[in-house]
């Protein structure tokens, strides 16, 4: 089910990726002609040419992995600290929540979930309404 969504997923953007940076590399090569040219005049050897694009391909999509990551992962700090359940809008939520909610025991259940202290005894039991 939901592992195979997301290894399709992950695949994917592997394969994205892949595209990115062939066309990276396709634009690099394609705009230093004129370089590679003087280099080879001079004497390089085509694995050295060929060795400095890899390399700038390789050092390109380091970076911008690691740039995602560190990115990803100040974002995700940053959301963990919101406070979902406590927040200006709680009462609201679990006011619009309780409007469309017609059992008694799903609105016990929807109260607990959310945090109603009110509602969860010394026990850790929820009380009844």
């Amino acid at each position: 089910g939901i592992q195979l969504f997301l290894g399709m997923i992950g695949a994917l953007t592997l394969i994205i990726a892949g595209v990115g940076v062939a066309n990276i590399m396709y634009v690099s090569v394609k705009e230093r002609t004129r370089e590679i040219g003087i280099k080879m005049a001079l004497g390089a050897r085509r694995i050295y040419i060929l060795v400095q694009f890899v390399l700038e391909a390789l050092w390109i999509t380091l970076f911008g992995g690691l740039l995602g990551m560190a990115l990803a992962y100040v974002l995700t700090e940053a959301f963990k600290r919101v406070d979902i359940l406590h927040g200006q809008t709680d009462g609201l939520a679990r006011n619009r929540v309780d409007r469309y909610v017609n059992s008694r025991n799903d609105r016990v259940f929807i109260r607990a979930v959310s945090g109603d202290e009110s509602l969860i005894g010394r026990s850790g039991t929820v009380a009844e309404i």
